[in-house]
């Protein structure tokens, strides 16, 4: 099957090499990591229409889906897996009610998101993979076992077993889009597959994490663009034109 999309467009116009004009490949990787931009690319990829590349968007998209979605879901529970069970999965505690509700989407998100990579949707895919991070991150909002622990260290292991297992699978469907930090992740969590296999269910997928099985907490996976970064990188590659216009007093 051949995949086809529609323009993809720069701050309102046109790329363009000769004007200096835009973002190419041989400068976007001093400025953002690969994961960076492939997400943003598949997430906004051009289908139904044409899109339009802005560094704010970017910065903004790229901040939330990925530092403060996706990275802050691996930090919190592995970090605390790290503090306060000494980087070992725990024991203890048996599924409950919330976490056959939580199979149950998880079903629904992965059947969707096989259905999406089948027909080559990049951006219903991308938000599917979101759409899990974000089930995962609310899950653990609201069973806090950060704390359950000081009342029933039993109920607050269960549940972050289930999260080791949601981060998993946060990492093994966005392994696709985020190759380099998904397998950062996946490597963290112990022996890695070079191509992570997905969950046959979502049942599957939160009954993974062995206790006593050793995790790491890994680095910081996507540092935040700073305030000031989006219109620094606009004056930069704005082209002649742009360097022009924005000289007129």
């Amino acid at each position: 099957m051949i995949k086809g999309v529609n323009w993809l467009t720069y701050e309102g116009g046109k790329f363009s090499t000769s004007e200096g004009r835009g973002v190419f490949l041989d400068r976007a990787l001093d400025l953002a990591p690969a994961d960076a931009w492939r997400w943003w690319l598949a997430a906004n990829a051009p289908e139904g229409g044409d899109t339009d590349f802005g560094f704010g968007r970017f910065a903004a998209e790229v901040n939330h889906d990925l530092a403060d979605s996706f990275g802050n879901l691996v930090n919190r529970v592995l970090s605390f897996t790290a503090a306060r069970f000494g980087g070992v999965v725990p024991e203890g505690g048996d599924a409950g009610e919330p976490e056959h509700r939580l199979a149950a989407a998880l079903d629904r998100h992965l059947a969707d998101l096989r259905g999406h990579h089948r027909d080559l949707a990049l951006r219903r895919a991308a938000a599917e993979v979101r759409a899990i991070w974000r089930l995962a991150n609310a899950y653990l909002a609201e069973q806090a076992p950060w704390t359950a622990i000081r009342s029933d260290p039993g109920r607050a292991a269960a549940v972050l077993r289930t999260g080791i297992d949601l981060v998993r699978v946060a990492a093994v469907t966005a392994w696709a889009f985020i190759p380099d930090a998904a397998g950062r992740v996946l490597q963290a969590l112990g022996p890695a597959e070079a191509v992570p296999v997905w969950p046959d269910s979502g049942a599957a997928g939160l009954r993974g994490a062995v206790p006593g099985q050793r995790v790491l907490a890994p680095p910081i996976l996507f540092a935040k663009f700073p305030p000031g970064w989006a219109e620094a990188q606009r004056q930069a590659f704005a082209g002649v034109a742009g360097k022009q216009a924005d000289s007129v007093p």
